[in-house]
């Protein structure tokens, strides 16, 4: 995926679950949690410093008015499901799934907290959406499309 497109895509899930809640005021600083793929923040510069940047493009200085609490599984299976736990009992107010293996961990744990998922191969196989056109549930995100759009 290219930069640009990393970009309005964050952008863009910066606003789901901040805009949901506009209508309540709330002193509370937002807090979404964030399971990446790699082993460390310096790994994930390259997607990383987008995100920082669209969520400040939108008002959204981390630690200032908005708490990113990232999680790095470093690839181990075993990692990615003790992550997304850990990110479930934070109770944040959405989660952001890099992969498909922390968006389907990240399903069987919760139902309520809103799940957004990057860049997923097969979301309506994989059971993280009902329909492309409308996913139901507390899953969103983007589809490579490929896979969702061949008649195997």
């Amino acid at each position: 995926m290219r930069r640009r497109e990393f970009i309005t895509l964050l952008g863009g899930l910066a606003t789901w679950p901040l805009a949901a809640r506009a209508q309540q005021p709330s002193s509370k600083t937002p807090v979404v949690g964030v399971l990446w793929h790699a082993g460390s923040a310096e790994e994930e510069d390259v997607y990383l410093r987008p995100l920082r940047k669209a969520f400040n493009d939108l008002g959204y200085a981390e630690g200032e008015n908005i708490h990113l609490e990232h999680r790095f599984p470093a690839e181990n299976p075993e990692r990615f499901q003790t992550m997304a736990r850990e990110l479930v009992d934070l109770k944040p107010d959405a989660i952001i799934a890099v992969t498909t293996l922390g968006a389907i961990d990240l399903k069987k744990l919760t139902t309520t907290i809103p799940i957004v998922f990057v860049v997923v191969a097969d979301p309506i196989g994989t059971g993280l959406v009902e329909g492309l056109a409308r996913p139901g549930g507390n899953a969103t995100g983007l589809s490579l499309m490929a896979v969702d759009l061949t008649d195997c």
